[in-house]
């Protein structure tokens, strides 16, 4: 709690050289997970859960091929058994009660943030081994973690967004019902990271200040600096006034003073750049570098840290701004780039800006292309028109005009004047309607465009 980690890391070493049942050191294990997710260390992290689980009797298989193969048994299980029941009732199962098993779900909660980290396969594994011991064994504080990070995966891999949002809120209900207080700021934090698949964007900032505050009085700073990251992030996308979303830029970095979290540090240190160059303080309009940031550095200490997931984030925002000073060919590689990372990113609701990003920078690279790469770019335009349409079916309130922007520029390249003029005029009423003033400007600007060509 007082960020002295390697005096922390030393006696847990002692203490577990003297500790005499399993139980004990899986419980001195999982602290020390927990310590080596703020210093970064994930693989360290995975390590040791691995080794406190087989102390268990639970072997989690090696390589990828093997965790998936274990993972479909597991999510077909879990399906077997949310079918006879509504996911409401789970709040009121038996408690869990088996030692064995309680020391079991905390290590698989513990490895669960370090496995997103390095091994998604092994991420979404220990998750469902999670749900699936609360299903069978009943449920414990750690259940609630739970079901909030399989909705996570139901998400952003199967696009369950209804089942993932009730998972999402019996978590926040168990939480209450049972003073979760030790896994609240978990709770909080990671159902901010999906709930905009099936609420409105803005209320994902209340639940991370919620985990913010909580992480910090409770020391549970690994989530408390998730939220720090998310809470400006989800600022940035609803396209807030900069000089508050720095605002919350800054109470973040010195939040990291005392989490030393280097995933947050370099999120947070990456958004502070986005904001500098959107206020014309970069090297040039497009480019993140500045006396202070350096774009080349940045992804050479995340690939050293083996944080992958924010290389998504960093591609995102690279290709908003070339597509803002309509540099369709860097756009578009920018997005071939986030989507590339795109799996590292599981869940994650700034995920769905690659789609978005890359159908605008697809039409606009439409415009000059030569007439026989034209269907092509069109069928790709399509493609994640229907991406989208999946996504506004979710969450009407944060993607129906994005989605219909998207109509319009596929109307647009198609020499569908009117139509694409009708599809602007939604995009434009629809973005004011909800809350984003910048996709309302954008959607402007296209539809300006649209008549000046006509």
């Amino acid at each position: 709690l007082a960020g002295q980690f390697e005096k922390a890391d030393a006696q847990i070493g002692e203490m577990l050289g003297h500790v005499r049942s399993d139980l004990e050191k899986t419980d001195l294990l999982s602290l020390r997970m927990t310590l080596y997710a703020s210093q970064g260390r994930f693989s360290d992290g995975v390590a040791d859960g691995r080794a406190g689980l087989k102390l268990l009797g639970i072997d989690l298989p090696e390589g990828s091929q093997a965790c998936m193969g274990a993972l479909m048994a597991e999510v077909a299980s879990i399906g077997q058994i949310l079918a006879g029941i509504s996911i409401q009732s789970l709040v009121d199962a038996p408690l869990l009660t088996d030692k064995v098993q309680q020391s079991a779900l905390r290590l698989l909660m513990g490895i669960t943030p370090r496995a997103f980290q390095v091994e998604p396969t092994l991420f979404a594994l220990v998750v469902a081994k999670q749900v699936l011991i609360s299903l069978t064994h009943g449920n414990a504080n750690a259940s609630a973690f739970a079901y909030v990070t399989y909705g996570l995966i139901l998400a952003g891999s199967f696009g369950q967004y209804a089942a993932a949002i009730e998972l999402g809120r019996l978590a926040l209900q168990l939480v209450e019902k049972l003073g979760a207080i030790e896994v609240a700021c978990k709770v909080n934090s990671a159902y901010a990271f999906f709930a905009p698949y099936g609420e409105p964007l803005r209320q994902s900032i209340a639940a991370c200040a919620r985990a913010q505050q909580i992480g910090l009085e409770t020391g549970d700073l690994y989530y408390a600096s998730m939220a720090f990251i998310y809470l400006p992030l989800a600022m940035l996308r609803l396209g807030d006034p900069l000089e508050s979303v720095l605002e919350e830029v800054v109470r973040g970095l010195s939040a990291m003073k005392r989490t030393k979290d280097e995933t947050a540090i370099q999120a947070i240190t990456l958004m502070q750049a986005v904001i500098a160059c959107l206020q014309g303080q970069t090297t040039g309009p497009t480019s993140l570098d500045s006396r202070t940031f350096s774009e080349t550095d940045w992804l050479a200490r995340v690939e050293a840290l083996k944080i992958a997931g924010i290389k998504c984030l960093f591609y995102c925002f690279k290709s908003l701004l070339f597509t803002l000073h309509e540099n369709s060919a860097q756009a578009l590689a920018m997005a071939a780039e986030a989507e590339s990372n795109q799996a590292t990113a599981t869940g994650l609701h700034y995920a769905t800006d690659v789609p978005f990003l890359s159908a605008l920078a697809l039409a606009r690279e439409h415009d000059s292309a030569a007439a026989d790469k034209q269907p092509a770019l069109r069928e790709s335009i399509e493609r994640n028109l229907a991406i989208m349409t999946k996504l506004k079916e979710g969450a009407p309130a944060n993607e129906e005009h994005r989605h219909a922007l998207i109509c319009a520029e596929l109307a647009r390249v198609s020499d569908h004047f009117e139509q694409a003029q009708g599809h602007y005029e939604k995009a434009i009423t629809t973005a004011r309607e909800n809350g984003f003033p910048h996709h309302e400007a954008l959607a402007k600007k296209k539809k300006i465009f649209v008549i000046m060509v006509e």
